[in-house]
C-alpha cells in the first residue's frame, strides 16, 4: 500500500533552543567537516536510476548548531575539482603531515577526501577518509558531531548499519541534531525502513523546513510514495533555495541532477536537458552531469549526442551504469564493436572489490539488461536483498530473476517493488516485463502502458523491448 507523505511524527522528542556556545578554531573546523561530510551521499542518489552509485558530493549543512561557526558556514560549500591544477592542490593538503594533529584535523582531512572522491570516483578516496574520521573519534570519543561525521560518511560507503549506530548515539543525547538525523533518515531509506525513514524525515522537517538538504529528502521521498510531480515541485523550490545562498562547484550541480532525473523519469526531457546543462555549468567537466546529459539526449533521441556526453563520463570515471548506458546508446546506433566495448569495459569494473561495494546493484543490473551472468546476478542481487529491502533492492532482484528465466518469482519480486506506487518508469517497465513473461497479459499491459506513458523514449533499448512486448500481447501502443 502507498506509503503516508504527510510529515508526522507521532512521538517527537523535545525540541531544545538553539544553543549559542564560543567555539575554538578546532571546533570551527570540525563543524566545516560536518557540513560537507554530512553531504556525501544524497546527490549519489539523485544521478543513478537504481541506487546512489555517483560519486559526487552534496551541499549545505546538516551539521548540529552551525550558527555558532560562521567562519565554517559562511563560504561557499563544495570546491570545483574539475581541473588538474585544483586536483593536485588537493592531493597535496590531504597528504599534509600536520593534518593528522587533533581531532578537527582529522575530519577535515576526511572532508577533503571526500570533495576529491566526489569529483574523481576513486573508492580508495572513501576509504581513507573514513579511516580518518574512525582516528578523529577514537580520539574524541565524546565529541557527537564527529559521531554524526562518521555516521553521514558511512552512508556514503554504504556502511548502512554502521551508520544507523553512530545517528543512534548521537540522537540518544541530543534528539535534534541535524546531522545524525539526516544520517539516520538516509539508512533507513537505502535499507528499505520506511516507517523509520517517514520518522526521521519528519523530525527533519520541523527543524529544518527551509533546508535545501532537507527539500532533497523530501523530494526523493514523495517520488517513492507516487507523486512525481510534487517530488519536481519540491526538488525545484531545493534548487532555487541553493542557488541563493553561495553553493558552488558539485555541490550546486548536484541539485540540477536531482531536476533532471525526476524530469527524465516523467518524460519531460527538455527540462532535463537544460537541468544537466545548468550541472555542468556549475560544474564544468563533472562526469556525473555528463552521464546525466547523455542519457537525456538519448531520451530525446539525440544519440550521437549521447554517445558523446556518455563517453566523455566513462573516460572520467567508469562507473558501470554510464557504461552501460553508453553500451545501450552505441548498440541504437548500430556500433555493435563500440558497444561490446563499453559492456566488457563494465565486466572488467565489476570485478573490483571496491566498485562491487559501492555499485553491485548496478552491476545486477548490467548483468541482466543483457543476459550475461544471470546466475551470479540473482546471486547477488538476493545478497543485497538481505540487507537493503528497499523498493529498488526488489527491482534488481526481480530484472535478474527475469534475465534468469525464473519468471513467476520475477514478476512476485516485481510487484514488491511497486508496492509504494512508485511511479517510475523503469521499476514499471520492468514489472511489466516480468508479467508478460509470467503470462499475465492484463497485468503486463497496464503496467507497461503506464510505464511508456510516464517517459516514452526514457531508455532505447528498454522502452523498444517494451513496446515489442505490447504488440506480442496484442496492444501495440
Amino acid at each position: 500500500m502507498p506509503i503516508t507523505l504527510a510529515l508526522a511524527d507521532p512521538a517527537p522528542a523535545p525540541v531544545r533552543p538553539p544553543r549559542r556556545r564560543r567555539i575554538g578554531p578546532a571546533s570551527a573546523v570540525i563543524a566545516f567537516a560536518l557540513v560537507v561530510i554530512a553531504t556525501a551521499y544524497l546527490v549519489r542518489a539523485a544521478s543513478s536510476d537504481a541506487e546512489a552509485t555517483a560519486y559526487v558530493e552534496f551541499p549545505v549543512s546538516d551539521a548540529q548548531d552551525v550558527d555558532t561557526a560562521p567562519e565554517a558556514a559562511t563560504g561557499p560549500v563544495g570546491i570545483p575539482l574539475a581541473d588538474a591544477a585544483a586536483q593536485a592542490t588537493l592531493d597535496r593538503v590531504v597528504a599534509a603531515s600536520d593534518l593528522a594533529a587533533s581531532p578537527g584535523q582529522l575530519a577535515l582531512r576526511a572532508q577533503l577526501l571526500l570533495q576529491r572522491a566526489a569529483v574523481t570516483g576513486d573508492a580508495d578516496s572513501y576509504a581513507r577518509a573514513l579511516a580518518s574520521l574512525d582516528q578523529a573519534v577514537a580520539s574524541a570519543p565524546g565529541d557527537l558531531d564527529l559521531l554524526a561525521a562518521r555516521a553521514a560518511a558511512r552512508v556514503t560507503t554504504h556502511d548502512f548499519a554502521g551508520a544507523a549506530t553512530d545517528a543512534q548515539r548521537v540522537l540518544a543525547v541530543i534528539h535534534d541534531h541535524l546531522g545524525a538525523l539526516g544520517a539516520a533518515y538516509d539508512a533507513a531509506f537505502e535499507t528499505g525502513q520506511y516507517a523509520d525513514a517517514e520518522g526521521f524525515l519528519a523530525a527533519l522537517a520541523r527543524l529544518a523546513p527551509a533546508s535545501p538538504q532537507v527539500l532533497f529528502r523530501q523530494a526523493r521521498w514523495a517520488a517513492l510514495g507516487g507523486d512525481p510531480v510534487g517530488a519536481a515541485t519540491i526538488a525545484a523550490r531545493a534548487r532555487a533555495i541553493a542557488t541563493t545562498t553561495g553553493i558552488v562547484g558539485t555541490a550546486r550541480a548536484g541539485y540540477d541532477l536531482l531536476v533532471g532525473k525526476l524530469a527524465l523519469d516523467e518524460g519531460r526531457y527538455a527540462i532535463a536537458l537544460g537541468a544537466y546543462e545548468s550541472a555542468l555549468a556549475a560544474a564544468p567537466g563533472w562526469h556525473a552531469a555528463l552521464a546525466g546529459l547523455g542519457r537525456a539526449r538519448a531520451a530525446s533521441g539525440d544519440l550521437v549526442g549521447a554517445e558523446e556526453a556518455l563517453a566523455a563520463s566513462t573516460g572520467i570515471v567508469p562507473l558501470p551504469e554510464t557504461l552501460t548506458a553508453l553500451g545501450d546508446v552505441r548498440t541504437a546506433l548500430g556500433d555493435t564493436a563500440g558497444a561490446e566495448v563499453a559492456y566488457g569495459t563494465v565486466d572488467v569494473v565489476a570485478r573490483l572489490e571496491s566498485v562491487q561495494q559501492l555499485a553491485s546493484r548496478a552491476i545486477v543490473l548490467s548483468r541482466a539488461d543483457r543476459g550475461v551472468d544471470t546466475d551470479a546476478a540473482v546471486r547477488d542481487a538476493r545478497a543485497e536483498l538481505r540487507v537493503r529491502q528497499d523498493v529498488y533492492g526488489y527491482d534488481a532482484l526481480a530484472w535478474a530473476l527475469l534475465a534468469d528465466g525464473q519468471a513467476a518469482e520475477a514478476a512476485t519480486m516485481a510487484d514488491r517493488a511497486l508496492a509504494l506506487g512508485t511511479l517510475d518508469p523503469r521499476l514499471l517497465l520492468h514489472a511489466g516485463l516480468a508479467h508478460a513473461a509470467n503470462g499475465d497479459e492484463a497485468r503486463a499491459t497496464e503496467l507497461l502502458r503506464t510505464g511508456l506513458d510516464l517517459s516514452p523514449t526514457l531508455d532505447p533499448l528498454l522502452t523498444e523491448r517494451a513496446r515489442a512486448a505490447l504488440a506480442g500481447l496484442g496492444t501495440a501502443s
